[in-house]
């Protein structure tokens, strides 16, 4: 979140320069002080969406019990159950009530018409993963609503003249909106096979599957006006219930199976019901919101006394500009002592543009650097070949940064230095970008926590082909020695889905393929950017021999495993000139 908060602060464009599964107004989705005027905005935004989602509970349930029933229910909702998307909650209820009032009056529908374009606009711009879901959960619930053509052209042109106004007021540039579009198509169908991770237990996954199956059968057997009413609420939660066991299952932690429990909780209570079903409502409400509360143990705020003294210490933080001022200072101070940067190293960076790289972002912010960020600014969310490109081609580019700041993974993750998010190897993560860095930066200083790599002329040669082999799965191949001043590297191919294994990772999420090194230590690859080429073997190449900043594994032979076909590995050599002898070297580079 700093670095989107950085990103708007400092105008950057999305589509060119920023590339992530926020948008523009990401920002607005965690309500932390990194800037005192974004933060406000950001407070506000929070409490809106809070107060809508109650309003629309409450709503939602007066219908079926008395008014100060409903509002409890609404308390003990939100009071207790951990990890609600409000948005997403207030777009299900919001259709909900379209679909089960069946024809709303002229002012209902032209409210679900402005103000839904409106929200379901900039949630469009906040995070991709959700925001189009907000979109057609409320098309889906204005076309219920007795909505003619004219109002549903109207809702939609609504949201293109908002998209478009949110866009250029956030300082974006039109004609990197092609751009940004691809970009998100790229991170949001690369996701399931990138992004995959273990974490609880198979009961666990049983679990919210079949709270989404339910739920979504729950959802025709709701009360409606028509037919074609029961059709859309159908279709709605299973939109809505698949996107959020896809969230649940695909990292796979206590907390994303947490908030996917949530939104189908948020599913099953806007389900219509009849009178005699109501104790069968409240008992599967009270059987997924559990289920999420033993995934997540969570306090809550049940003390009504706290909550109110917490809105008003809310309010005078959003009142106050020197009051944000000081949590703002008060951060960076926190940070500063965290992050600990020796001043030397802050002297090599000075004000030159820096990236850093694997992905403590919040280090620019602390100590107020020159962020100038690879457009896919953490390095595990470029995991498509398209956007290891687009990475690689900024660390090239004369107008990309001078410098790159390199952390010491173990420092802050208690890890293998070696290794990066989900057990990848951090040299190839992403490949190509990996590369393209050794080519173009040399490391002019290292201590133990950090590493300053900074810009010198391009001193890679031309790839050579070094040999092919045919492997399966699980089968050891060599790798080829390096010359003298050669960097190894191999093409994969053969890991891409087909078949049943498309199917799994449409349904569930694909297995994982690993690659085992000669020492025995296995990594997670990304199929999607195992061509772009990894790093094994060098000669002579400085600071890649071993220690928590070398990029190169050093490995003489290699083994794939988990993948189901024919796999061919190409192996290339490349000539990376040596450092001039008066280069300034740290100590351990």
């Amino acid at each position: 979140m700093s670095g989107l908060n950085m990103a708007a602060t400092r105008g950057l464009n999305f589509g060119s320069e920023v590339i992530f599964t926020y948008g523009p107004l990401g920002f607005l989705k965690t309500p932390l002080v990194w800037y005192s005027d974004l933060s406000a905005l950001t407070f506000m935004y929070q409490a809106a969406t809070f107060y809508l989602f109650v309003f629309f509970m409450v709503r939602l349930f007066r219908k079926r019990v008395s008014d100060l029933v409903a509002c409890l229910i609404a308390f003990l909702f939100v009071a207790c159950v951990p990890g609600i998307d409000y948005a997403v909650g207030i777009a299900v209820m919001w259709a909900f009530i379209a679909l089960t009032d069946g024809k709303l009056s002229d002012r209902e529908k032209w409210l679900l018409v402005v103000l839904g374009g409106v929200f379901s606009a900039a949630e469009c711009q906040m995070k991709i993963s959700t925001g189009p879901l907000v979109f057609l959960v409320l098309l889906l619930g204005l076309k219920g609503s007795g909505a003619r053509i004219r109002d549903l052209s109207a809702f939609v042109s609504i949201f293109v003249g908002s998209y478009l106004a949110l866009w250029l007021a956030t300082g974006q540039v039109l004609g990197d909106l092609p751009s940004y579009v691809r970009d998100s198509v790229d991170l949001f169908t690369g996701y399931s096979g990138a992004m995959s991770a273990p974490g609880v237990s198979d009961l666990a996954i049983i679990a919210i599957a079949g709270a989404a199956i339910g739920t979504t059968v729950w959802a025709w057997f709701g009360e409606y006006p028509s037919n074609q009413n029961r059709i859309l609420a159908t279709l709605i939660a299973a939109l809505v219930c698949f996107s959020f066991y896809k969230e649940g299952v695909v990292r796979a932690g206590h907390s994303h199976l947490v908030i996917g429990l949530t939104a189908i909780a948020v599913v099953w209570l806007s389900v219509p019901i009849r009178a005699r079903l109501l104790s069968a409502s409240v008992a599967g409400l009270v059987l997924i919101s559990a289920i999420s509360i033993n995934q997540f143990p969570y306090s809550g705020q049940i003390d009504m006394l706290a909550n109110i003294k917490s809105a008003a210490e809310g309010a005078r933080t959003l009142l106050d500009s020197n009051r944000r001022q000081e949590i703002v200072d008060q951060g960076r101070a926190r940070l500063r002592s965290y992050y600990a940067i020796d001043p030397e190293v802050l002297r090599q960076i000075g004000d030159q543009p820096v990236s850093v790289d694997p992905y403590e972002i919040a280090a620019a912010w602390a100590y107020d650097l020159n962020w100038s960020p690879l457009p896919v600014f953490q390095n595990y969310s470029a995991y498509t070949e398209r956007l290891d490109e687009i990475n690689s081609e900024s660390i090239s580019s004369s107008n990309g940064p001078t410098r790159i700041l390199r952390s010491n993974i173990s420092t802050f993750d208690s890890g293998d230095p070696v290794e990066a998010l989900d057990g990848r190897y951090r040299g190839w993560d992403p490949p190509r970008q990996q590369i393209t860095t050794i080519c173009n930066f040399i490391p002019t200083l290292t201590t133990e926590t950090w590493q300053v790599l900074s810009r010198t002329n391009q001193r890679c040669d031309s790839p050579v082909p070094a040999g092919e082999v045919e492997a399966r799965s699980g089968e050891t191949v060599s790798v080829p020695a390096p010359g003298k001043q050669e960097m190894v590297f191999a093409r994969i191919h053969g890991l891409n889905e087909s078949g049943f294994e498309i199917l799994k990772s449409i349904l569930y999420k694909p297995g994982a393929i690993t690659a085992t090194t000669s020492d025995g230590a296995s990594y997670r690859l990304i199929r999607t950017t195992a061509s772009d080429g990894l790093m094994l073997r060098s000669n002579g190449i400085e600071g890649q021999n071993h220690g928590p900043f070398a990029q190169i594994p050093q490995t003489t032979t290699l083994k794939i495993n988990g993948a189901t076909g024919n796999l061919k590995i190409e192996f290339f050599r490349m000539g990376v000139a040596k450092l001039a002898a008066d280069t300034p070297l740290g100590e351990g580079a």
